[in-house]
């Protein structure tokens, strides 16, 4: 659906502006006397923006409010947490382990009239959606792939990846615009404009 652009001339264009622009992560390695060094590389990224039906996400909008409820409510519950994260879970995942090591210091073990026990909580959770159809043709259904409570770093990186996709799609419109409008089409499972 990209006429005459070779994906490789895209991606090293994507590449390049998130170089320039901070839309990268650090990486470690250690070479073969041990050393271990930093090198940044791209953050996972899309290389052109894609159209999102726009009923789905507020749908999304709409369960949030709940599922951050419910979270809320679990991280307040050290007999749940301890039951589900305290047995094979901790014994397997040393960073769950040292997390459910930390909750019990501060909130079960400690005093209940510490600073921690009488401070309001602030909860910042990603959400992470796909959309999903049965068959070619059929409307998109919102699927939940995960949530977040710890990773909600990659954040900040959104308003680069906008930047970039609004690079690409300027600099590369005569050779992307089929992907773009097609795209659109396809998502397009209501009257509603796609976000």
């Amino acid at each position: 659906m990209i006429e005459a652009l070779p994906l490789e001339t895209l991606a090293a264009h994507a590449n390049s502006y998130a170089s320039a622009n901070g839309v990268q992560i650090e990486r470690k390695r250690s070479d073969d006397s041990s050393n271990t060094y930093s090198y940044f590389e791209c953050a996972p990224i899309s290389l052109l923006p894609n159209a999102f039906p726009k009923e789905a996400y507020v749908k999304a909008q709409s369960v949030a409010v709940y599922f951050n409820e419910l979270v809320d409510r679990v991280s307040r519950d050290a007999h749940f947490l301890e039951q589900t994260l305290g047995g094979g879970v901790a014994k397997m995942d040393p960073f769950t382990a040292q997390i459910l090591n930390l909750y019990k210091q501060v909130y079960v073990n400690g005093p209940k009239d510490s600073p921690a026990n009488q401070a309001d909580r602030l909860g910042v959770h990603r959400s992470d959606y796909m959309l999903h159809a049965d068959s070619e043709g059929e409307p998109y259904q919102l699927k939940q792939v995960e949530l977040n409570t710890i990773a909600a770093s990659f954040a900040a990186l959104s308003s680069k990846i906008f930047s970039m996709h609004r690079y690409l799609t300027s600099r590369f419109r005569n050779q992307i615009h089929l992907f773009l409008d097609t795209n659109q089409k396809i998502v397009s499972s209501s009257n509603d404009p796609p976000t």
